[in-house]
């Protein structure tokens, strides 16, 4: 397979990520469905790894040093999460219900540090990669900023249910709108 169509495939990887995050983001939050919600997400966390390695292969020769750092930290920020929705999507439900105080306990005791972990290094990657993108000025500018603004809303709005599905809104749109990009121009 060549460069220009692993980019174009995985521009259409960021394309389902970026519908995936919206919709399993807005099931989470307005409608409280996590099973569900959790089994989108880790759907999308495995299109969104697509997605960045086709995005770090279609600038890693403007993206420098800084580059390969925020996608690598983006990528692991895939994973973790990855992880955390597997559990979520086909762990906990089980344990949940023989074993619901053993589970509150591991949530907010030594284990308790890996969400914020996975969903920080998510974020972090994220925008590090978006300004990467930005300074590179090979994929579009505007949906780089569309992810930072997302990524920074979804924070800001822990708590405020609009708030955040906004930033996954917008997130998810930077996500779509990089995957059009790196579909119609996989190459230079």
């Amino acid at each position: 397979m060549s460069n220009s169509m692993l980019v174009r495939w995985s521009g259409a990887a960021s394309v389902v990520f970026g519908v995936l995050v919206f919709v399993s983001g807005a099931l989470r939050i307005a409608a409280g469905s996590k099973p569900l919600a959790a089994g989108l997400s880790f759907a999308a966390m495995f299109f969104g790894a697509l997605a960045l390695i086709g995005m770090f292969a279609r600038q890693n020769a403007r993206a420098g040093a800084l580059g390969l750092i925020g996608f690598v930290v983006a990528l692991i920020g895939v994973m973790l999460s990855a992880a955390q929705m597997y559990a979520l999507t086909f762990i906990t439900p089980t344990l949940e219900e023989k074993f619901r105080d053993a589970l509150a306990q591991v949530n907010s005791g030594p284990l308790g540090f890996l969400f914020p972990l996975g969903y920080g290094s998510f974020l972090f990657g994220f925008i590090l990669f978006s300004l990467v993108i930005i300074r590179a000025k090979v994929l579009p500018r505007w949906a780089a900023i569309a992810l930072i603004a997302g990524a920074v809303l979804n924070v800001a709005g822990i708590g405020e249910v609009i708030v955040r599905l906004a930033g996954i809104l917008i997130f998810g749109a930077g996500a779509v709108w990089i995957g059009v990009a790196l579909w119609k121009n996989p190459s230079e």
